[in-house]
């Protein structure tokens, strides 16, 4: 996200003499973000060949190396996938049934296509997959509604554009607030809840994105028009 700076440079020698100040000149950056790493569970599936070498595999992330993992699997029609603890078959899990993992269980099966979260409690050995589809919502959004977003499987990324007034927005799943995220650390990457909800302090036409594709490193963009 780009911030707005005012720099100038101080000189002096050692620690004697007046200290002289250059003129103030203002600067727009945006911070280079590096994406940190966690602890994975991987999903390979009929939708990328079941191939471990493949870039279209997906993963899940335990963001708080507590054997709980969170991640999205873009999915273009029906298919099935596994979960294994690395980039082999050497310990892998099916489904066991009522939304359990097992190790002697079958493939995972999913019926249709669409955007799934999917959670992994390794501990209790259990698994969630929701259909998401995003939107933008909060007091910026005219009208109290969803600006629903639009899905690239090209990008990989969800995205509108939209008049926003002034206020605050965040992002949340199917219209409701079971799933959402917001920019919790202020600094352009996205967590679960709403106590992040990102500013908007002049009204006008804005390009919101959000990049979902990495697990445990949610990233968004907020660009006027």
């Amino acid at each position: 996200r780009e911030h707005d700076l005012v720099i100038r440079v101080k000189a002096a020698v050692d620690a004697v003499g007046d200290e002289v100040y250059s003129d103030s000149i203002s600067l727009t950056v945006t911070p280079y973000y590096v994406p940190k790493v966690y602890t994975y569970l991987y999903l390979p599936g009929g939708y990328e060949g079941w191939a471990f070498d493949n870039a279209g595999l997906d993963s899940v992330a335990s963001v708080k190396f507590d054997g709980t993992y969170e991640g999205y699997m873009y999915l273009p029609g029906a298919t099935e996938f596994k979960v294994t603890t690395a980039k082999s078959w050497d310990v892998n899990y099916g489904d066991g049934g009522s939304g359990t993992l097992s190790s002697t269980g079958g493939n995972i099966a999913v019926a249709a296509g669409g955007y799934y979260r999917l959670t992994v409690d390794i501990n209790q050995m259990k698994y969630t997959m929701t259909n998401t589809s995003w939107s933008v919502y909060g007091s910026a959004v005219a009208g109290g509604s969803d600006a629903a977003m639009t899905y690239s499987s090209s990008t990989g990324t969800w995205s509108v554009t939209t008049t926003l007034g002034a206020g605050t927005f965040y992002f949340r799943a199917n219209n409701a607030d079971a799933i959402t995220l917001s920019d919790v650390s202020n600094n352009g990457t996205l967590a679960a809840g709403t106590t992040g909800a990102i500013t908007v302090d002049a009204a006008g036409t804005y390009t919101i994105s959000i990049n979902l594709s990495n697990p445990g490193n949610y990233t968004y963009s907020l660009k006027a028009q």
